[in-house]
């Protein structure tokens, strides 16, 4: 069952593709301008342990160059010796806010009496990013991924990025600003892609205008900005 789970999870890894809008980051990494960067990411890093043993294979073999990995889950103890051992590995964390599989689950970091909108009838995540969207408070998720960033750091593990594991934090313009909030708190940087007007029509005028901004304001402090994800069937 876990096994199957983990060859899902790694075929189900985020393809993200970048091409430089300012021409600059592509040339600064040894390419033309022109060229077309593909960075295969891997999801869903400590959902359980063959999902770790499958991500760490890619990595050391270079069929993916990053991942990132779900705090709330019961393999992160294995993963977070593996970045202890390896700090030079390029994994940040898919800050998580749902459970979506049918007989695996998981419940929040953060004290369950403290963060009640994020639990669903059983007493785990909520399935969906739609279902948390319609229960939890803005507090509740900044009080749960706050929690989930300082248990990593006390694990020894050293984000290189943050991104949002079913693109939760993509739905609600408040829980956007605490994505914001937290990776400036913290200084590791946040998967943001580039403003374009069919990513701003998803998300809406609110979310859309917000994302602008963002990406205006990573470029021009240095830090790369996305192009385009394409989107995989899992989170």
């Amino acid at each position: 069952m876990l096994r199957t789970v983990g060859m899902i999870a790694l075929l189900a890894a985020m393809c993200i593709a970048t091409r430089c809008y300012a021409q600059t980051l592509a040339e600064k990494l040894g390419y033309s301008a022109d060229d077309k960067l593909l960075i295969v990411h891997a999801d869903d890093v400590g959902m359980c342990h063959s999902v770790n043993k499958a991500s760490i294979d890619a990595l050391e073999k270079g069929m993916v160059t990053c991942g990132s990995i779900m705090m709330p889950c019961p393999a992160v103890p294995e993963i977070a010796e593996y970045c202890r051992k390896n700090p030079e590995v390029d994994l940040g964390l898919h800050l998580t806010l749902t459970a979506e599989w049918q007989d695996y689950r998981w419940g929040p970091v953060a004290a369950r009496s403290e963060v009640p909108g994020l639990l669903d009838p059983d007493g785990f995540m909520w399935h969906s990013e739609r279902e948390t969207a319609q229960h939890a408070s803005a507090q509740e998720v900044e009080k749960e991924l706050r929690a989930q960033i300082e248990k990593a750091l006390k694990l020894g593990i050293k984000p290189t990025h943050i991104d949002s594991h079913m693109g939760t934090l993509f739905v609600r313009s408040d829980y956007f600003q605490v994505y914001i909030k937290l990776a400036k708190e913290y200084d590791i940087p946040p998967l943001v892609v580039e403003y374009r007007p069919e990513i701003a029509a998803r998300l809406g005028p609110e979310l859309g205008n917000a994302l602008r901004v963002l990406a205006e304001q990573m470029k021009a402090t240095g830090f790369p900005v996305l192009d385009y994800i394409i989107p995989d069937v899992g989170g």
